[in-house]
Protein backbone atom coordinates (compact mmCIF):
# COMPACT_ATOMS: atom_id res chain seq x y z
CA UNK A 1 0.00 0.00 0.00
CA UNK A 2 3.09 2.44 0.78
CA UNK A 3 4.57 2.06 -2.85
CA UNK A 4 0.38 2.96 -4.35
CA UNK A 5 0.54 5.67 -2.43
CA UNK A 6 4.36 6.60 -3.27
CA UNK A 7 3.02 6.24 -6.84
CA UNK A 8 0.32 8.74 -6.59
CA UNK A 9 2.25 11.54 -4.72
CA UNK A 10 4.62 10.93 -7.88
CA UNK A 11 2.22 11.62 -10.03
CA UNK A 12 0.24 14.16 -9.14
CA UNK A 13 3.34 16.36 -8.83
CA UNK A 14 3.63 15.41 -12.33
CA UNK A 15 0.42 17.12 -12.70
CA UNK A 16 1.04 20.10 -10.41
CA UNK A 17 4.43 21.26 -12.33
CA UNK A 18 2.95 20.85 -16.09
CA UNK A 19 -0.13 22.94 -14.77
CA UNK A 20 2.06 25.32 -12.92
CA UNK A 21 4.55 25.14 -15.90
CA UNK A 22 1.32 25.57 -18.54
CA UNK A 23 0.27 28.72 -16.29
CA UNK A 24 3.53 30.13 -16.61
CA UNK A 25 4.21 30.06 -20.01
CA UNK A 26 0.53 31.86 -20.51
CA UNK A 27 -1.34 31.48 -23.74
CA UNK A 28 0.41 33.67 -26.04
CA UNK A 29 4.14 31.37 -25.32
CA UNK A 30 5.31 30.14 -28.81
CA UNK A 31 8.21 26.96 -28.59
CA UNK A 32 10.94 26.61 -30.23
CA UNK A 33 11.44 24.08 -32.64
CA UNK A 34 12.91 20.87 -30.86
CA UNK A 35 15.75 20.66 -33.04
CA UNK A 36 16.77 24.06 -32.14
CA UNK A 37 18.89 24.18 -29.21
CA UNK A 38 19.24 26.47 -26.60
CA UNK A 39 21.82 28.61 -25.32
CA UNK A 40 20.94 30.12 -21.72
CA UNK A 41 23.44 31.98 -20.14
CA UNK A 42 22.24 31.25 -16.62
CA UNK A 43 23.54 28.27 -14.33
CA UNK A 44 20.38 26.91 -13.23
CA UNK A 45 19.31 27.14 -17.14
CA UNK A 46 22.22 25.02 -18.21
CA UNK A 47 21.75 22.91 -15.27
CA UNK A 48 18.38 21.73 -15.98
CA UNK A 49 19.44 21.37 -19.71
CA UNK A 50 22.21 19.38 -18.56
CA UNK A 51 20.48 17.34 -16.25
CA UNK A 52 17.61 16.62 -19.02
CA UNK A 53 20.24 15.12 -21.64
CA UNK A 54 21.28 13.11 -18.88
CA UNK A 55 18.06 11.54 -18.25
CA UNK A 56 17.44 10.74 -21.57
CA UNK A 57 20.56 9.22 -22.05
CA UNK A 58 19.71 6.75 -18.87
CA UNK A 59 16.21 6.01 -20.31
CA UNK A 60 17.58 4.83 -23.43
CA UNK A 61 20.14 2.78 -22.26
CA UNK A 62 17.73 1.50 -19.33
CA UNK A 63 15.03 0.60 -22.32
CA UNK A 64 17.77 -1.08 -24.44
CA UNK A 65 18.68 -3.41 -21.98
CA UNK A 66 15.60 -4.21 -20.45
CA UNK A 67 16.21 -2.71 -17.12
CA UNK A 68 12.16 -0.88 -16.37
CA UNK A 69 13.38 -0.50 -12.78
CA UNK A 70 16.57 1.74 -13.87
CA UNK A 71 14.58 3.69 -16.48
CA UNK A 72 11.34 4.66 -13.85
CA UNK A 73 14.07 5.55 -11.43
CA UNK A 74 15.83 7.72 -13.97
CA UNK A 75 12.40 9.59 -14.73
CA UNK A 76 11.38 9.91 -11.29
CA UNK A 77 14.49 11.63 -10.11
CA UNK A 78 14.98 13.92 -12.70
CA UNK A 79 11.10 15.12 -12.32
CA UNK A 80 11.05 14.97 -8.70
CA UNK A 81 14.54 15.74 -7.91
CA UNK A 82 15.95 18.07 -10.44
CA UNK A 83 13.02 19.17 -11.96
CA UNK A 84 10.22 20.19 -9.22
CA UNK A 85 12.61 20.38 -6.29
CA UNK A 86 15.47 22.58 -7.45
CA UNK A 87 14.53 24.32 -10.52
CA UNK A 88 11.26 25.04 -10.37
CA UNK A 89 12.20 26.38 -6.89
CA UNK A 90 15.32 28.39 -8.65
CA UNK A 91 13.06 30.24 -11.10
CA UNK A 92 10.58 31.40 -8.58
CA UNK A 93 12.01 35.06 -8.38
CA UNK A 94 12.20 35.48 -12.49
CA UNK A 95 7.74 35.21 -12.06
CA UNK A 96 7.95 38.13 -9.60
CA UNK A 97 9.63 40.40 -12.02
CA UNK A 98 12.71 40.45 -14.09
CA UNK A 99 11.14 40.65 -17.78
CA UNK A 100 14.52 39.79 -19.76
CA UNK A 101 15.15 36.81 -17.35
CA UNK A 102 11.12 35.54 -18.16
CA UNK A 103 11.94 35.41 -22.11
CA UNK A 104 15.14 33.35 -20.98
CA UNK A 105 13.27 30.77 -18.78
CA UNK A 106 10.22 29.98 -20.80
CA UNK A 107 11.60 27.95 -23.19
CA UNK A 108 13.93 26.27 -21.12
CA UNK A 109 11.02 25.45 -19.12
CA UNK A 110 8.84 24.22 -21.87
CA UNK A 111 11.73 21.87 -23.27
CA UNK A 112 12.15 20.24 -19.84
CA UNK A 113 8.43 19.60 -19.53
CA UNK A 114 7.86 18.83 -22.98
CA UNK A 115 10.92 16.16 -23.00
CA UNK A 116 10.39 15.02 -19.82
CA UNK A 117 5.96 13.56 -20.42
CA UNK A 118 7.70 12.57 -23.74
CA UNK A 119 10.13 10.18 -21.67
CA UNK A 120 6.86 8.73 -19.35
CA UNK A 121 4.92 8.56 -21.94
CA UNK A 122 6.21 4.51 -22.03
CA UNK A 123 5.02 4.47 -18.24
CA UNK A 124 2.36 6.66 -17.49
CA UNK A 125 0.81 6.95 -20.88
CA UNK A 126 -2.77 8.67 -19.91
CA UNK A 127 -0.71 11.01 -18.01
CA UNK A 128 1.79 12.14 -20.79
CA UNK A 129 -1.30 12.23 -23.44
CA UNK A 130 -3.47 14.46 -21.66
CA UNK A 131 -0.51 16.70 -20.04
CA UNK A 132 1.26 16.74 -23.47
CA UNK A 133 -2.05 17.78 -25.19
CA UNK A 134 -2.40 20.49 -22.91
CA UNK A 135 0.99 22.20 -23.43
CA UNK A 136 1.56 24.65 -26.02
CA UNK A 137 2.79 23.11 -29.30
CA UNK A 138 5.71 23.69 -31.58
CA UNK A 139 4.67 25.26 -34.76
CA UNK A 140 6.32 22.45 -36.67
CA UNK A 141 4.30 19.90 -34.59
CA UNK A 142 1.80 18.55 -36.86
CA UNK A 143 1.30 15.57 -33.46
CA UNK A 144 -2.25 15.12 -32.61
CA UNK A 145 -1.15 12.73 -29.50
CA UNK A 146 2.17 11.53 -27.56
CA UNK A 147 2.41 8.81 -30.01
CA UNK A 148 2.45 11.00 -32.99
CA UNK A 149 5.93 12.92 -31.33
CA UNK A 150 9.42 11.92 -31.23
CA UNK A 151 10.59 9.92 -28.39
CA UNK A 152 13.69 11.79 -27.06
CA UNK A 153 17.00 10.41 -28.69
CA UNK A 154 20.79 11.14 -27.01
CA UNK A 155 21.39 12.56 -30.46
CA UNK A 156 18.82 15.28 -29.97
CA UNK A 157 20.70 18.82 -29.07
CA UNK A 158 19.31 20.55 -25.99
CA UNK A 159 21.90 22.82 -25.24
CA UNK A 160 24.76 24.50 -26.35
CA UNK A 161 27.77 26.54 -24.83
CA UNK A 162 27.85 29.70 -26.22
Amino acid sequence: MEKIESNRAFCNKIWNATKFTIAFLGSDFCPRPRAEPLAPTALADRWILSRLAGVVGEVNRGFQQYNFPAVTQAVQDFWAGDFCDVYIEAIKPALRGDPSRLADVKPVVHRCIDTALRLLAPITPHIAERLLAALPRHADDGATCVLDTPYPCETEVFLTWA
